[in-house]
């Protein structure tokens, strides 16, 4: 039975979209558990999922009874999980630079 997945992030693309991508690509059985977004500085977590998070933020990504925040770190994982990291270490690091260069953007 495939690993099923939920990703908790607000009902917007910001941070967790590269997770969401890499679900679909991958063709992963995954919910996307999304928190209404009102804008920034006004979005509270409700205290439903705050509870949940490790450090009482999101994105959080949720499979086997575990838990992974931060968006890098879900993002990685998956990437390695679907094996869309290269055939080595060196590959791994490029993927690694898009990635931090994709999220430069955001800044």
């Amino acid at each position: 039975m495939p690993t099923e997945y939920t990703l908790t992030y607000f009902d917007i693309p910001g941070w967790a979209e590269p997770a969401r991508m890499i679900l679909a690509y991958g063709g992963a059985v995954w919910k996307d558990n999304r928190v209404p977004w009102i804008g920034i500085g006004k979005s509270p977590i409700p205290n439903k999922v705050k509870n949940r998070l490790k450090y009482g933020q999101l994105p959080m990504l949720e499979f086997a009874g575990k838990k992974l925040v931060q968006s890098a770190a879900i993002s990685r994982y998956l990437a390695q999980e679907f094996r869309l990291t290269g055939k080595d270490g060196f590959q791994a690091a490029l993927c690694d630079e898009t990635y931090d260069s994709c999220k430069d953007l955001f800044l």
